[in-house]
């Protein structure tokens, strides 16, 4: 009943009533009683009537009242679960950030559960991850602590509830997961669960594993929009996960081929260089006594040739240490670098680095400088036979510098390089990358001086 309808009724009943009340005192009272006994029943006849009328009004109200009341109750959950979702959603692609800013396989899973209970509301989370065989090779759980995860045990298999959305490609959404025929129960120590979120993680048709999530938070079970949500999630921890593992791929494959170039390598030089050493050291021995003079000069000469292997490994060594340079300020890279040219060749190294300087930088400006100095310190040892270098980092002019000067042999800038000696290419191809330029200035025999300059407002704007 609408208030439309209450509103006739309020005015109609009453008019009938009366009408009614008249009609039945002018035909039937007034004609057989008299008055005073006429004025009491139809003086009954209102209060009953008065009675029966609020009553009835009453009822139709309370009852309207409930419905009211029970309306809003739905409209307040509907706009909660509205908020929710939405809350759910805005926060997907900023967990999907999250999730792709890590390359490590192990980061990237703890993040992909921590966040998949961040935004599902749950209060446990668990991800297993299966490999190309379908056994678990990773399990990473959240919510749990270290001491629980450590008093339960051995992970699970995934042959009972968790491995239902792998099976059938589906979510699997449960109000009691201790009810569901596949409920194996709970280990020892492990906390009592009942709602149910499990979501398979598929990328290009391929499973990968399946996320769990159990406990809702605030309420008994978890809805057909947290589902959707989980499955929208589930697809971008897909994509963060593949790529993770592609990154591990390359890695290794990165690691497999360094291993096969520094096995030819040392073949191909230091390896031929030592066996010619002893070649020569052989044919030494064998006119020792019948040439001494000779043989002194053999000798002399496989000294100087141990000498040159001797400093090739030390070169060969010097590249095989590449510097991480995420996370290093310009002055520690630089500190990190001059300390192990020391170690490996015994110059005596001078490093200037103005303070402050590193504000300037961002963490790629930085890491590109230091690939630089890198460059030109390896060209330093390979070609200077330098006795001193300086590497001085300072602003001037408007203009971040880096200098890197030696005393040695020193080369004409104009003359024509080999194409195996890529590092003056390298160095000026990294320096356009930073908008600035690079200049060489070197003649033989007056050592060597290389400038960097990059303007600062060319870094301020990357």
């Amino acid at each position: 009943m609408t208030l439309r309808h209450l509103r006739w009724i309020g005015f109609g009943l009453p008019a009938v009533f009366l009408v009614a009340l008249e009609a039945l005192r002018y035909f039937l009272l007034a004609q057989w009683w008299p008055p005073y006994l006429e004025h009491i029943v139809s003086a009954g006849i209102v209060v009953a009537g008065a009675f029966l009328f609020s009553y009835t009004i009453f009822r139709v109200i309370e009852r309207m009242e409930r419905r009211i009341l029970e309306q809003k109750s739905q409209l307040e959950e509907l706009h909660r679960q509205a908020q929710q979702r939405s809350a759910q959603l805005a926060a997907l692609p900023q967990a999907g950030i999250h999730m792709t800013s890590e390359l490590s396989i192990e980061a990237v899973l703890q993040k992909v559960v921590d966040l998949a209970r961040e935004v599902a509301g749950a209060r446990y989370g668990a991800l297993a991850v299966r490999d190309d065989e379908g056994n678990i090779e990773h399990f990473i759980t959240s919510g749990l602590s270290e001491e629980e995860r450590r008093r339960i045990g051995s992970p699970p298999t995934g042959r009972g509830i968790l491995g239902i959305p792998l099976e059938t490609g589906k979510p699997l959404r449960l109000r009691d997961l201790t009810q569901h025929p596949r409920s194996a129960g709970f280990p020892p120590h492990h906390p009592v669960m009942h709602s149910f979120l499990g979501v398979p993680i598929v990328y290009k048709g391929r499973a990968l594993g399946q996320l769990y999530l159990t406990e809702k938070e605030g309420a008994p079970e978890f809805t057909p929009a947290d589902e959707e949500v989980m499955v929208l999630f589930a697809n971008q921890a897909a994509v963060a996960i593949e790529n993770a593992r592609l990154y591990e791929r390359v890695k290794t494959l990165a690691v497999l081929e360094d291993r096969e170039r520094i096995a030819r390598d040392l073949h191909d030089s230091i390896i031929q260089s030592i066996y010619a050493v002893g070649l020569s050291l052989e044919n030494t021995v064998e006119v020792l006594e019948e040439a001494p003079q000779e043989a002194r000069e053999r000798l002399n000469y496989a000294v100087d040739k141990l000498n040159d292997i001797i400093r090739d490994i030390r070169n060969f060594i010097f590249n095989l240490r590449p510097q991480v340079y995420r996370g290093k300020t310009l002055a520690r890279g630089l500190e990190e670098l001059v300390a192990e040219l020391q170690l490996n060749t015994l110059m005596d190294v001078d490093l200037l680095v103005q303070e402050g300087i590193d504000r300037l930088l961002t963490p790629e400006q930085t890491a590109t400088l230091l690939q630089i100095a890198r460059e030109g310190l390896t060209n330093i040892i390979k070609h200077a036979r330098a006795r001193s270098v300086r590497v001085v980092t300072q602003v001037a002019n408007g203009s971040l510098l880096l200098r890197i000067e030696d005393d040695g042999v020193g080369f004409d800038p104009n003359a024509p390089r080999s194409a195996e000696r890529q590092g003056l290419r390298n160095m000026h191809a990294r320096t356009l990358s930073l908008g600035g330029d690079l200049q060489i200035e070197s003649q033989p025999g007056h050592g060597t001086r290389l400038v960097v300059r990059v303007p600062l407002g060319v870094l301020a704007q990357a």
